[in-house]
């Protein structure tokens, strides 16, 4: 994967599909909640500007598209722009 994406353009795109989001600070993670799914995905609570992982990705890709929220299409365009 030769894109890098940030967790402020993660955060930009769970926010646009409708995710809600809450910091746990003890445990250092981000969780964004999509109550019409119930799909939960965790992050690590990094700043904006760090890269997310490669497999972090992965796993967002595979959540989303799977659970319906975003077309596998849809989601190979947003990363493309990173």
């Amino acid at each position: 994967m030769a894109t890098r994406v940030t967790y402020g353009r993660v955060d930009e795109l769970l926010n646009r599909l409708r995710f809600t989001s809450t910091v746990e600070a003890t445990r250092g993670i981000r969780a964004y909640r999509h109550t019409g799914t119930r799909t939960l995905v965790l992050l690590a609570a990094k700043p904006e500007e760090a890269a997310v992982a490669e497999g972090d990705i992965v796993s967002l890709r595979r959540q989303l598209c799977e659970r319906g929220i975003l077309e596998p299409r849809e989601f190979e365009a947003w990363l493309a722009a990173a």
